[in-house]
């Protein structure tokens, strides 16, 4: 399914398409992405582009925390010469 064409994909047909895509087995993407979607308080039928992609910027955000928890700066920074060499 080419979803980059101009054809109106929400509700259904979008999650339809996101399940297609998806290469999992129809049924679990679909209870997935159902729970996802229940979670960010957004039906399928009043889903649109813009609101799964909120909803997956969320869901994605329970899986890793932000970046500034997982690289300490100082560590990513050079040492310093040490002057008694």
């Amino acid at each position: 399914m080419d979803v980059s064409k101009s054809e109106k994909l929400d509700g259904e047909k979008l999650v339809q398409a996101v399940v297609s895509l998806s290469g999992l087995p129809e049924r679990d993407a679909h209870d997935e992405l159902d729970r996802i979607l229940e979670l960010s308080g957004t039906s399928t039928g009043e889903l649109t582009l813009e609101g799964l992609r909120a909803a997956m910027l969320a869901y994605l955000e329970t899986l890793a925390p932000p970046p500034d928890e997982i690289f300490d700066e100082d560590a990513l920074t050079s040492p310093e010469p040490d002057a008694a060499q």
